[in-house]
């Protein structure tokens, strides 16, 4: 299989390789099918919502042996993440000659910087296919976050936490964030532990240990009678539950006529998901990705700078570092 030397692989979350197959398989008809939920595409990085990890500029190389191939990963990166796929126990073999990753996790605040993580695999006995590089550095691509099941009212704030991460900046002391569907405040509590200033908009009202928190101003009413402009916020996030294409609408507006420029949107799909939907979201700056938080749902996320296909900007700091990833 040394045909696949150069292109990009797509891997799926567990339990969410149907829509990822989908997503592929109505835009582009040159992927192949590595295994369930694990796809090769020809070609620099695409946007691809429901890749829970992207493998960037891989490599297929012929391997002599178990340590040949340990070898040429060692060669190529400190850590390596494993993924099953032709030859099962060949590969795990190898993973057993490569350095161990740490089991961590990452609790709420934190100042935790996230190192490159490399991803391989054996389509077959002699084949390894490998990418130095990778777009989500957490072994298997799911983010260990500490549960805290005290503070937020409701486990949502694993997906703003998970997104903040990915991005590698949070709000701060002294930054503004318009929060849209706020209640019961799982999100705003996160926010506000971050040291922003939250003004939340919902229909209903928060918890009251969340409303009580310093920098939060919650407002009962519609946000989507909220205007572009309205308030100057350096942040906008929103994890309300409404129709795709009316969410689409109002975002475009705040990227139009606001001077906000970092943005952690939820996309929640009401039933099937509508990928032509999707990609007008991908259309906008930033990116659309699948977290391992989300459900039937993506996250549309923008900072400035942000490449919609290429490495997360912590990638090149990260990368003179030799720390062990998540």
């Amino acid at each position: 299989m040394t045909d696949l030397d150069g292109g990009t692989c797509y891997r799926a979350a567990p339990g969410w390789e149907t829509p990822l197959q989908k997503e592929i398989t109505l835009r582009w008809s040159d992927a192949h099918e590595l295994s369930p939920g694990l796809w090769w595409l020809p070609g620099p990085a695409r946007p691809m919502a429901w890749a829970l990890q992207t493998w960037f500029d891989v490599r297929a190389v012929s391997i002599e042996s178990i340590g040949h191939a340990a070898r040429i990963l060692r060669e190529h990166g400190a850590w390596w993440g494993y993924v099953p796929t032709g030859s099962v126990r060949r590969g795990a073999l190898v993973q057993e000659k490569l350095p161990q990753l740490r089991k961590r996790s990452y609790a709420i605040p934190g100042n935790d910087i996230l190192r490159s993580l490399g991803a391989y695999t054996l389509p077959d006995r002699d084949t390894l296919l490998f990418a130095a590089q990778t777009d989500r550095p957490f072994s298997g691509g799911l983010c260990p976050l500490e549960e805290d099941r005290e503070g937020p009212p409701g486990r949502a704030y694993r997906k703003l936490w998970e997104a903040l991460l990915l991005l590698g900046v949070q709000p701060s002391s002294g930054e503004v964030v318009r929060e849209w569907g706020a209640a019961p405040g799982a999100w705003t509590w996160t926010l506000a532990h971050c040291g922003a200033t939250v003004h939340s908009i919902d229909k209903a009202p928060l918890d009251p240990r969340v409303k009580a928190l310093p920098g939060v101003v919650h407002e009962i009413g519609s946000a989507f009678a909220d205007a572009p402009g309205q308030m100057n916020c350096d942040w906008f996030c929103s994890d309300i539950i409404c129709y795709p294409e009316r969410l689409l609408k109002h975002c475009r507006r705040w990227v139009a006529e606001s001077s906000c420029q970092r943005y952690v949107v939820t996309i929640k799909f009401q039933g099937d998901i509508d990928f032509d939907v999707l990609r007008q979201f991908q259309e906008l700056p930033g990116r659309v990705v699948h977290l391992s938080q989300n459900k039937t749902e993506c996250t549309w996320l923008n900072i400035p700078n942000l490449s919609a296909t290429g490495p997360w900007p912590w990638t090149e700091v990260a990368s003179t570092k030799s720390a062990n990833p998540g």
